[in-house]
């Protein structure tokens, strides 16, 4: 028979255990810690679902522009293609008319380069330019180039930019240190792209004192402001700047050594 007693604190005793193992720390925070431990555990999941579908729609974009650009390029090189073709068309059409004496050609010409944009055409209409120019100055050995080139058409398909759409024109008294000068003129306008026709040398008397940079428009001389105070610093002289009136075709500009600079 069991003492009451006995029970009784066998009862308290049990009771004391399970009031322990409720107040124990798994017991008491278990399941908050288990249900922050799931909140933690859904939101990175969540987090990282954001950040993949984030990037897919970045690459997505990425994708979608690269499309459209070289769709766009593609575009413009069929765009090219047809230009060229009615370019060449136009050329061999009207073959028998371009002659390096006939000015009508120029313009023609002029239209061709500009419509095809190819550099073997531009060269061709540059070199015929050339050769009117220095025509028509041979036909009057008193006018100067910028009279010989009044009228002449230019490319003004032609980026602004670019040097090699620029001819120039070299002058010096005729003198050795100013020739030494036009030398150093010429090699360095050529560094920079742009094409440089033979040098003219000028009898004494009949250039100005001071050098000279004539342009045969104000835009021009905007557009070559840095390659003038860039011949200035590597020639080592100073020049003035004058724009010359008229209907003168852009893409051409001269360069005067004056006499006071190397012929005095």
């Amino acid at each position: 028979m069991v003492d009451a007693t006995d029970k009784s604190d066998r009862e308290i005793a049990l009771e004391e255990r399970r009031l322990k193992l409720d107040e124990s720390f798994p017991k008491k925070w278990g399941s908050v810690i288990f249900g922050s431990l799931a909140t933690i555990i859904v939101a990175a999941i969540s987090a990282t679902v954001t950040v993949y579908q984030y990037q897919s729609v970045e690459k997505l974009k990425i994708l979608e522009q690269t499309t459209l650009r070289t769709a766009e390029i593609n575009a413009q090189k069929q765009r090219d293609i047809a230009n060229s073709r009615v370019a060449i068309e136009l050329y061999f059409n009207h073959f028998d008319r371009f002659s390096s004496n006939s000015e009508r050609s120029i313009h023609k010409l002029a239209l061709v380069a500009e419509v095809s944009g190819l550099d073997k055409v531009k060269n061709l209409f540059y070199q015929m330019r050339d050769e009117i120019i220095f025509q028509r100055k041979r036909d009057n050995s008193e006018i100067t180039i910028a009279d010989a080139s009044v009228g002449l058409p230019s490319i003004t398909s032609d980026n602004s930019s670019n040097n090699s759409s620029y001819n120039v024109y070299i002058h010096y008294p005729d003198a050795r240190k100013c020739l030494e000068y036009a030398e150093l003129t010429s090699s360095y306008l050529s560094s920079t792209g742009m094409r440089v026709a033979p040098m003219e040398r000028i009898q004494i008397g009949s250039s100005p004192n001071n050098n000279q940079i004539r342009y045969y428009g104000t835009l021009q001389k905007v557009r070559l402001a840095t390659i003038q105070s860039s011949l200035q610093g590597e020639i080592g002289i100073s020049f003035d700047d004058q724009i010359l009136p008229g209907n003168l075709p852009d893409g051409i500009f001269e360069v005067w050594i004056g006499e006071h600079t190397c012929a005095t």
